[in-house]
């Protein structure tokens, strides 16, 4: 029995490693590839000063990218926050339609690069809640991510936001690539990645579900995740608030 439990250990620990070293791999190319673009666009713009409408939009360009590494980054520091049990929610009372709105505006610019349409249904009687809203807008953010990232060309993203008898739902639903059936169970586990070709294409840490389930968690809140492969996905989150 302990020669079959010592076995379990090291069979555990050694998937651990792998999936860390597939991170750490993947890690490296999702870096190189948003900073790659901002010296060739930087390089670009040094050679284009007198040409202002070039030089804007190779400006913008560098922004965009920094903001994609941005995110890579600020998943990375949550994880850290989260296995070092540094997580503390300071809940106050807020918007949930203000909070929502400026989530949404933040991906204005991947949407209008992919030719997709994001529609948005709002039935809130209350919109004041109390809760910890940077955490609120992570969730949120994450999720609405990966319903534009995992989405096809001239995809839809259809989000519904309303009240529950006692809370509030967020209910975000997509055309894209769907999750296979036999991921379904895994895909809020830390590092884990459902198509590693596709993932490699849309660049991301594979941290955002993670972050996503324990944002949920500390909020006592319900995910429920829908999907078919080659039809999309739709996920809706529950807050008891």
């Amino acid at each position: 029995e302990q020669q079959m439990l010592l076995r379990k250990s090291a069979a555990a620990a050694e998937a651990a490693n792998k999936a860390k070293s597939a991170f750490l791999f993947n890690m490296s190319h999702d870096i190189r590839t948003p900073m790659n673009a901002i010296i060739g666009y930087a390089e670009l713009s040094r050679n284009h000063l007198h040409e202002p409408d070039k030089l804007s939009e190779y400006l913008s360009n560098i922004r965009t990218c920094g903001q994609k590494m941005l995110s890579i980054i600020d998943n990375i520091l949550e994880i850290a926050r989260i296995e070092n049990n540094q997580i503390v929610l300071e809940e106050s009372i807020c918007n949930i339609e203000e909070s929502f709105d400026s989530c949404i505006v933040m991906f204005n610019t991947a949407v209008q690069e992919k030719h997709q349409t994001i529609t948005v249904h709002k039935q809130v009687a209350n919109p004041y809640v109390y809760i910890d809203s940077s955490h609120l807008s992570e969730i949120v953010l994450n999720v609405i991510s990966n319903a534009i990232k995992y989405n096809k060309e001239n995809g839809k993203v259809n989000i519904w936001v309303g009240n529950t008898l006692n809370g509030k739902k967020v209910i975000v639903q997509d055309t894209g690539i769907g999750i296979p059936k036999e991921h379904q169970d895994r895909i809020f586990e830390r590092f884990y990645r459902v198509d590693k070709s596709h993932s490699r294409e849309t660049g991301g840490t594979g941290l955002g579900l993670s972050i996503v389930k324990h944002g949920a968690l500390l909020h006592n809140a319900e995910i429920h995740v829908e999907s078919e492969e080659g039809k999309g996905t739709k996920m809706e989150l529950i807050f008891h608030c």
